[in-house]
């Protein structure tokens, strides 16, 4: 049985180092070069020096007693003092396993190495998570490889994103851009308009009051549009570190499928790698936004267990992709990767692009009356909020301006949803479109990977005649999918047919 890197000690102390500034302030504020002020600060801060000595204690006690071993067969790990706790994952069995380094684990040539499966667990937590040797790491992968490469040796693919590509998607189709926009526009205007309403008022305010106690608020009345505008630019430089930190993450990506065994390799500062078992994937779940499904782009993303588990992490499994040809594109399909390629090229076992059942005519409202509500009711509301406080009419209108632009954009999504919505068994495969929130889903869920398959319906889709299907994965954590009002007697024969 091997031990981790002992650099493993620091990633166990992590969450507490908060704890070791205790001390470092106290000693901070009664800093004197004599021993005196060395004894009072030792007095004052030994528990807390107590307490820390305890956490790097544990820290230690967990890397020294957390052993593992890799065999052909299985990995096995030990943890426990008293009560030792002995477990073996069988290499068949594991849903991912990722290998993480950064530059100092390049230096030092470590991995940050994770392994999964679908056994229970805390969120945000894997089966194994460990520092290792880098000739470790490429051991087991190797080995995880090869068993799952021997199970269908005849798909082999490969598919590899350009950064600029990327970088591109990334900017002009991402939600969060067109939120940041709205947010700083709410932001800046909001403050702008409150700023000169109180500056009007300012006499009203301050009458009776001192020169001294006049000059202070009217400071801070002309403030309002300063800080207006540098918490936009905050809510600016916030939403750019946060698209140069996703093209770090998704550039150089590269996904192969050798067997069942899939590589997906990603990053250039933080390099990543993930094999996982194409056996094992749950779902595809091909992604789009309003503007992605008018221009036929798509991004595919993958439900497997560990992966996209980590914080800010996503299952892509290809980052952008055309989900339908038109125009002069037709001519240069064999040259462009659309879903289809990628179904047939490297992920054969799901199925995409069937006849779906459509929702019914009938059930359209099901789909419109909460946006529209929303839409209709906003400046109802706003009517009486601005005959209650007639003086704050104008930031009353804008801030309905504002918020009625959501609204109508999930009115559209919504309308869209409702002519796109479908739900087909093809194959071996459960598929169906849908949309959730601002994002439109279109996903296939093999019978292996299927938990549980269930109509539901309340007293008013009796009335009608028609039902929501929950898809549920055999995954690590149960989440359903919903489809919402589709034709009751279709679907019931549908899966009394093909299941």
């Amino acid at each position: 049985m091997r031990r981790q890197s002992p650099i493993a000690i620091i990633g166990y102390t992590t969450r507490y180092m908060w704890l070791l500034f205790i001390p470092l302030i106290r000693g901070l504020m009664t800093i004197r070069l004599n021993m005196e002020s060395v004894r009072r600060w030792a007095d004052g801060a030994k528990w807390d020096l107590l307490i820390v000595a305890a956490m790097i204690v544990f820290a230690v006690g967990k890397w020294w007693f957390l052993k593992y071993r890799i065999t052909d067969k299985e990995i096995l790990f030990e943890t426990g003092v008293l009560f030792k706790r002995r477990t073996g994952i069988s290499i068949g069995n594991v849903c991912m396993v990722s290998a993480e380094q950064n530059p100092i684990y390049h230096i030092l040539k470590l991995v940050r190495m994770r392994i999964d499966t679908d056994a229970p667990c805390a969120i945000s937590e894997f089966d194994l998570n460990l520092v290792v040797r880098h000739r470790e790491c490429i051991r087991l992968l190797d080995r995880l490889s090869g068993v799952l490469e021997k199970r269908s040796p005849s798909i082999q693919s490969a598919y590899k994103v350009h950064v600029g590509v990327t970088a591109a998607f990334s900017f002009f189709f991402s939600s969060a851009l067109s939120g940041t926009v709205l947010l700083i526009t709410t932001v800046s205007g909001a403050a702008k308009i409150i700023g000169t309403k109180l500056e009007e008022n300012l006499l009203e305010i301050v009458g009776g009051l001192s020169d001294a106690l006049i000059n202070l608020i009217s400071t801070l009345i002309y403030g309002i549009s300063p800080v207006g505008v540098k918490i936009s630019a905050i809510i600016g430089i916030g939403f750019i570190i946060s698209f140069i930190t996703n093209v770090l993450r998704l550039g150089n990506f590269q996904s192969t499928r050798h067997g069942n065994s899939i590589r997906i390799t990603t990053g250039y500062i933080t390099h990543r790698l993930y094999v996982i078992n194409a056996a094992k994937i749950n779902m595809v779940d091909l992604r789009q936004n309003l503007m992605m499904k008018l221009m036929g782009i798509a991004s595919v993303h993958i439900s497997c267990t560990g992966y996209g588990k980590l914080k800010n992490e996503l299952p892509v499994f290809i980052p952008i992709c055309r989900s339908r040809l038109r125009g002069r594109a037709k001519e240069h399909s064999d040259m462009i990767m659309t879903v289809d390629k990628v179904m047939t090229n490297i992920l054969p076992e799901f199925v995409t692009g069937v006849d779906y059942v459509p929702t019914e005519f009938l059930y359209a409202m099901r789909f419109i009356w909460p946006p529209a509500l929303w839409v209709v009711g906003l400046p109802v509301l706003a009517f009486f909020l601005s005959v209650i406080f007639i003086d704050w009419h104008g930031l009353i209108f804008f801030m309905t301006l504002i918020l009625e632009i959501p609204g109508i954009w999930m009115l559209l999504v919504k309308a869209v949803s409702y002519l796109t919505n479908g739900f087909e068994i093809r194959g071996r495969c459960v598929c169906a479109k849908y949309s959730s929130f601002y994002e439109f889903h279109t996903i296939s869920v093999p019978f292996a990977r299927l938990a549980q398959l269930r109509i539901s319906q309340n007293p008013f889709q009796r009335l009608n005649h028609s039902c929501d299907v929950y898809i549920y994965t055999a995954s690590e954590k149960i989440k359903g999918r919903i489809i919402r009002s589709m034709p009751t007697s279709r679907i019931q024969e549908m899966i009394r047919r093909k299941m």
